[in-house]
């Protein structure tokens, strides 16, 4: 067993808190890309081991609470990657220590399954045989460096966790610059995508239900002819605004470009369209009753379920969104145009004073 760490030193930055920076403010992730300094007397590395030979895993602790180089290793040992699963789903480590061997995930089947949970920690694979065919074939897949057991010390093992962190850090980095879109630093297109997929694949796995919604800022083009470009940004960034008090944190909002927007709700039953559509109502009727800027905030709306039992790509999911929005955009014109055709002076008065649009969503 490791020795655990006591003492007041605090542990370092992950890639996944990177990531979230950059999601909520991109301009500070530039800030970020100069390189951070690490480690120092006052880190903690908390590493989760993965081995269920317990000579090899006892051997692997004393090599990271040996004397060497600056790091403190807090260690925990697990014996299979289901009892990993539960381990990080109670706490965040800042590497994984996978051994190739374990009984309910061998070979390749325990990276690839656990790659698909965790691509926040960067993972380091133990191997028993100095074999490249398999060390190369677990970089592709996505481990930052591939070690054989018997071939370990001190100095290569913290040499490989130290260079996977900072790879992982970098690369988080640079992937978060390109996931997010710059005015609003919700994801792009790329993101939404990306990390939709993932979250597709998990409710697939897990039986869990998601919800996509297809949100589109009404009459963006008439806030930009009448009031300016610039009064137009700002139309934008309070449409994500709003979304952000809508959603929940573990929800995954983007900006596809324009007055496009998307959300994918995570683990929702199928009563979940509604309970969105009732709290993004709210939302917005808050905002407009609040901030008088010459014309009020409006969206349409659809939504897709995602049911575990009947497999729907993403793509699929986001077009039955699309479908259904416009569907509600024509009925919405309809409706406008029939009002319109009995004008009256009140109804004049009312158009004029509540903006380009007809209702709040």
């Amino acid at each position: 067993m490791c020795t655990p760490f006591h003492g007041p030193r605090q542990p370092i930055c992950c890639a996944r808190h990177l990531l979230c920076v950059a999601a909520e403010a991109p301009q500070l992730t530039v800030m970020a890309l100069t390189p951070l300094p690490w480690p120092d007397a006052d880190d903690i590395v908390r590493v989760l081991l993965i081995d269920d030979d317990e000579a090899d895993a006892r051997t692997t602790c004393e090599l990271l609470d040996g004397p060497g180089g600056p790091c403190h290793y807090r260690t925990e040992v697990v014996g299979s990657l289901a009892t990993a699963r539960e381990v990080l789903g109670r706490g965040h480590f800042d590497i994984i220590l996978l051994d190739l061997t374990l009984p309910d995930a061998p070979g390749m089947e325990g990276l690839t399954n656990l790659l698909d949970e965790v691509n926040d920690i960067p993972v380091i694979t133990l191997a028993e045989d100095d074999d490249l065919l398999v060390a190369d074939a677990c970089v592709r897949e996505g481990a930052q460096d591939c070690l054989v057991k018997d071939e370990m010390t001190r100095r290569s093992l913290e040499r490989a966790i130290r260079s996977s962190i900072e790879r992982l850090r970098k690369q988080a980095m640079l992937k978060a610059l390109s996931l997010t879109d710059e005015l609003t630093g919700l994801y792009n297109r790329r993101g939404f995508m990306l990390l939709g997929d993932q979250q597709l694949r998990l409710a697939q796995r897990a039986g869990r239900g998601l919800t996509v919604a297809s949100i589109d800022l009404d009459g963006l083009k008439t806030i930009n002819d009448t009031f300016g470009h610039a009064e137009g940004d700002i139309a934008i960034v309070q449409t994500a605004d709003i979304l952000r008090t809508s959603f929940r944190s573990a929800d995954i909002l983007a900006r596809f470009g324009g007055d496009e927007f998307v959300a994918l709700a995570i683990d929702t039953e199928p009563s979940g369209e509604q309970v969105i559509l009732d709290r993004l109502r709210a939302r917005v009727h808050e905002y407009n009753l609040v901030h008088g800027r010459g014309y009020r905030l409006s969206f349409s709306i659809g939504v897709a379920q995602f049911d575990p039992q009947q497999w729907a790509s993403l793509e699929q999911l986001l077009a039955l969104a699309d479908r259904k929005l416009y569907s509600q955009k024509h009925a919405s014109r309809a409706e406008r145009a029939k009002v319109l055709s009995f004008p009256a002076p009140w109804a004049r008065v009312a158009t004029v004073a509540s903006g380009p649009f007809l209702f709040d969503c």
